[in-house]
């Protein structure tokens, strides 16, 4: 065990944790059916800020033993998979950090004889702006017969690794920058409430309502003000709302007076076939000018 000396000069145990550093996610692209994977590959420099040389073990959990673990695509492990990494130093302190493993199929599943991971057509979507740019980096939630998460890449595709027969999809997206969002906008909506000239189309009446109030008024126009002033990172509605791209609105001059979806069933599907792409709204960004860095894909976690 690992001792400090105190003031008396007896020595005392060592409670410190280390300090756990996980790397920002991981992406595995399965050979076999299962494949096992080592906690180290996650470790991105974790240390002991008590002692320099000491050696610390990781794990998947608090046993310091549980190094290995078997990740399966028959069991629905597809997508993101939270991963949390436990450090234990020679005292036997502990903590830990989360991040997360991005389990892929190859591109031709069956080569590898990974067919029964696949059961069906695989389904996908796209998610786009209202002017059909793709939308990147939104999460996308998929629950139902298998749960699991997907991000779109710099194409705004989401795919399903698996054909489900019951499902329901819910993209969300989290911006905190002021993207698309200028005093542009506060000067359209001012427009708009004065009846100067009235927002054009649905979705843009949608952006507006910053507050989720269900009406366009001065209250939208301080929250932009506020969040443009740096007083506020986010809207009481949140960053973005996403409907799906095959609904007509009933009201195109009001549709906030209406409870459009946002999500998409499989139940639903039925009807309006098997259409799975998406419009994203950027709340506050009335003319549209929110712009998505296409040089890389970028994988956040999200508790699922």
């Amino acid at each position: 065990m690992i001792i400090a000396d105190n003031l008396s000069g007896q020595p005392e145990p060592d409670t410190i944790p280390p300090t756990p550093l996980c790397k920002f996610g991981l992406s595995h692209t399965y050979q076999n059916s299962s494949d096992t994977l080592h906690i180290n590959s996650f470790n991105d420099g974790s240390f002991d800020p008590e002692h320099e040389n000491t050696n610390l073990r990781f794990s998947f959990s608090s046993n310091p033993e549980d190094t290995l673990r078997i990740f399966s695509c028959l069991n629905g492990e597809i997508g993101l998979v939270p991963v949390q990494m436990w450090v234990t130093d020679e005292a036997g302190n502990q903590a830990f950090c989360e991040t997360f493993l991005n389990l892929v199929l190859p591109s031709n599943p069956d080569s590898l004889g990974l067919g029964n991971c696949v059961t069906g057509t695989p389904l996908s979507g796209r998610i786009s702006t209202t002017s059909s740019n793709p939308i990147e980096g939104a999460i996308v939630n998929i629950s139902g017969d298998l749960n699991f998460t997907v991000v779109t890449g710099n194409s705004g595709q989401y795919n399903f690794p698996t054909s489900l027969k019951n499902f329901t999809i819910v993209p969300s997206k989290i911006d905190s920058t002021l993207n698309g969002i200028s005093t542009l906008d506060m000067l359209v909506i001012i427009k708009h409430i004065l009846g100067v000239e009235l927002l054009d189309s649905p979705y843009k009446i949608i952006a507006a309502d910053v507050d989720g109030s269900g009406t366009i008024n001065l209250t939208d126009v301080l929250a932009i003000r506020s969040r443009l002033l740096g007083a506020t990172n986010s809207f009481p509605a949140g960053d973005y709302i996403f409907v799906p791209t095959n609904y007509e609105f009933e009201n195109v001059g009001n549709p906030l007076q209406e409870d459009y979806p946002s999500i998409i069933k499989s139940i639903a599907l039925e009807e309006t076939g098997y259409m799975l792409d998406f419009i994203g709204i950027r709340l506050g960004d009335i003319n549209d000018s929110t712009t998505f860095d296409k040089s890389e894909e970028k994988l956040r976690l999200y508790d699922r």
